[in-house]
């Protein structure tokens, strides 16, 4: 694992990272994967110079980042199975899973982009974000017919993908030096596919 930031004149921000696992429940061939990310953010109202009683923050903000995971124990195992003794008699057979032998990690990527605003001396505060999402290779297992000896396969199937907006919105309407009174809300689209 590795991690760099980087910051000029505080208000330039750029920040990186990569990581290499190895994970024991993959088969030898895709045992190691690498997964990387990166962001960045500028402060505008400091970079611009700007001093205003109306906006008095603003920042933008992008990000790319890649996740790898790795099946859970025991998935890909294609042992025997022993069950309740029938008439003394002990019982054994086979999983109800089989594991892909050739199985592959998950990886999810996501691109971000969004900006931070304060007016008023945070009495308003506005964070929004565009968000797209994408998982590949899920791991997941799938239905198959009985007269392969199996309920299920557990292996890479598809891929999904998210892309939304999140809206926050702080209002605060009364604050003295004894009392502050903030309204939250927020908006959310997102759009599975």
């Amino acid at each position: 694992f590795a991690d760099v930031g980087f910051s000029y004149k505080d208000f330039l921000f750029l920040n990186a990272t990569a990581r290499n696992d190895w994970n024991s429940t993959l088969p030898v061939d895709n045992r190691s994967y690498f997964y990387p990310s990166v962001s960045s953010s500028l402060i505008l109202t400091d970079a611009l110079g700007i001093e205003s009683n109306v906006l008095t923050f603003a920042k933008i903000r992008t990000g790319y980042a890649e996740a790898g995971r790795a099946a859970s124990a025991e998935f890909l195992n294609t042992t025997f199975a022993t069950g309740n003794p029938f008439n003394s008699i002990p019982v054994v057979g086979n999983r109800v899973a089989l594991g892909d032998q050739e199985i592959r990690p998950e990886f999810t990527s996501e691109f971000e982009i969004g900006t931070d605003l304060e007016f008023f001396n945070r009495r308003i505060v506005v964070d929004f974000t565009w968000y797209k999402k994408t998982t590949t290779d899920l791991i997941s297992q799938v239905t198959v017919p009985s007269s392969s000896g199996f309920q299920f396969i557990n292996t890479n199937i598809g891929e999904m993908q998210n892309t939304g907006v999140e809206i926050g919105l702080t209002i605060v309407p009364v604050q003295t030096e004894d009392f502050r009174w903030s309204l939250f809300t927020t908006f959310t689209r997102n759009v599975n596919e």
